[in-house]
Formats: C-alpha cells, structure tokens, sequence
C-alpha cells in the first residue's frame, strides 16, 4: 500500500465568506494540483471550483463546520465558491500539492 503524499502549502490562502447565497473567491494553483478547504464556522458549507466563475449550490460538496478537508482538483480551475443552508461561515481555500 502506497504511503499519501502529506499536504504542501505551496501557494496562497483566499477567504470566502458563505451565506445562503454562492459566493466565490479567486485562486491561483500555479502549477498546483490540491486545495486544502477548512470552514471555520458552525454550519456545513457547500463548495465547488471551475475554470470560470464558480457559483456553488447546496447539493456540491459538503465541508462539515469546523473541519478541513483536502481535494484534488485541475490545474486550470481558477475560481472557488462556496454556499451553506443558511448560516454564514467564513470557508478558505489554500493551494498546495499532496492529500
């Protein structure tokens, strides 16, 4: 069985504030190919990225309040969102390379 590859923060940290409405933030992966998403808050918050403005709705993934998770995503994705049930959280998003 292969050993995961720990996280590496190899690029910046972007803050999007969500509500029950989508909002979303710029990243830049620079080569990068993970993202390590930590929703400070105490709701869970619904997250996507794309190439393109994202706009993220209550049925994309979920990142349960107060936890963080790492995702694998394309090079070319440039844009994050994310939305919760209603509460607001504030959900970063930070480049990096491994799980």
């Amino acid at each position: 069985m292969a050993n995961p590859i720990p996280f590496g923060l190899n690029g910046t940290t972007t803050k999007v504030t969500a509500t029950g409405t989508s909002a979303n933030g710029t990243i830049s992966m620079g080569g990068n190919t993970s993202i390590l998403v930590t929703n400070t808050g105490t709701a869970t918050a619904f997250i996507r990225s794309s190439p393109s403005a994202a706009t993220a709705v209550v049925t994309d993934t979920p990142v349960i309040a107060g936890s963080a998770q790492t995702f694998s995503i394309p090079p070319d994705h440039v844009s994050v969102a994310a939305i919760t049930a209603g509460t607001s959280c504030d959900v970063y998003f930070t480049v990096g390379s491994g799980q």
